[in-house]
């Protein structure tokens, strides 16, 4: 979709947290505030500026996918089947 030119930057900016909504990426206005600054003060890259905003949230899934799958596959206790 090309973006339109006249689109302010307040409007971009709903329309990207809508669009990470509607993609059911957990991003909160605070945060993408807060790497943009960043992005701007730091002069990063569109790359940079993308990972950052996007790292904490994969890291964050792969937890609990990690801990999802660990609980799902219930080991045994190790503690409760060794003999004293």
């Amino acid at each position: 979709m090309p973006t339109n030119p006249a689109t302010t930057l307040p409007d971009l900016r709903e329309r990207i947290l809508a669009d990470f909504t509607t993609l059911k990426v957990p991003l909160r206005a605070e945060q993408f505030d807060t790497v943009l600054a960043r992005a701007q003060r730091d002069g990063l890259s569109y790359q940079q500026f993308l990972h950052l905003l996007i790292a904490d949230q994969a890291v964050e899934r792969r937890q609990r996918s990690i801990a999802r799958r660990i609980r799902d596959a219930r080991f045994r206790d190790a503690s409760a089947t060794s003999s004293p």
